[in-house]
C-alpha cells in the first residue's frame, strides 16, 4: 500500500484518513516545531531592543507599601535608549502619571532571565517623583518582563511584573 493514496470512492474504505487529513497533521507539526524553535532561538539569542516598544501594564505595584495599584507605561526605545512613562499611575501618588517611571540604556537584545541595570523613579505620596535609584529590567519572555531591586529578579525581594498591552513591531 503506498505510503499516501488518494482517497477515491474505490479505495474509502481502505485507508483511515485522506490526503487533505495527512497535509494538515504536517503542517501542524511544521508550524509547532518552527513556533518551538523561534521561542528557544529567542531565549539564547535574546529578544530585540525594539519589541520592548508600546503599551504595558503591572497588577503588583505598590504605594504606599501594602496597596497594590495597577499602572501602565508606554516604552520608547531610540537607540539603545529605553524610557518608560507613566501614562495610568492607577491612584498611585508615589509616581504619578506624566513621570517616568524607568529610563538606561541597553544592549540591542535582551537575553531572557538576564539583569540589565536600569534607573527606577523613586518617591512617597509626601515628595512624588523625588528621585531615582538602580534597578533591573529582566525579560521573562517577548510579553512580560520584571523590573527588581535586585540582579535576577527573585521573587523574595520587591518585583514589579509587566505585561504586553499590545504590540505594533516598528521594523
Amino acid at each position: 500500500m503506498p505510503w499516501l493514496m488518494i482517497n477515491t470512492e474505490s479505495n474509502k474504505g481502505r485507508i483511515g484518513m485522506n490526503v487533505s487529513t495527512k497535509v494538515y497533521r504536517v503542517v501542524v507539526a511544521l508550524t509547532f516545531f518552527l513556533l518551538i524553535l523561534s521561542k528557544n532561538t529567542l531565549a539564547e539569542e535574546g529578544i530585540p531592543l525594539f519589541y520592548l516598544n508600546g503599551d504595558w501594564i503591572s497588577h503588583d505595584y505598590d504605594c504606599p507599601s501594602g496597596v497594590p495599584r495597577t499602572e501602565k507605561i508606554t516604552i520608547s526605545i531610540e537607540g539603545n535608549d529605553i524610557r518608560a512613562l507613566k501614562t495610568d499611575s492607577g491612584g498611585d501618588n508615589c509616581v504619578p502619571t506624566g513621570s517616568d517611571s524607568f529610563n538606561g540604556s541597553l544592549p540591542s537584545e535582551l537575553p531572557v532571565e538576564r539583569s540589565f541595570p536600569i534607573v527606577m523613579v523613586l518617591g512617597t505620596p509626601s515628595s512624588p517623583a523625588c528621585c531615582t535609584g538602580r534597578a533591573y529590567l529582566v525579560m521573562v519572555d517577548v510579553d512580560n518582563f520584571n523590573v527588581c531591586l535586585e540582579p535576577g529578579c527573585s521573587r523574595q525581594g520587591w518585583v514589579v511584573h509587566f505585561s504586553r498591552i499590545n504590540f505594533v513591531p516598528q521594523l
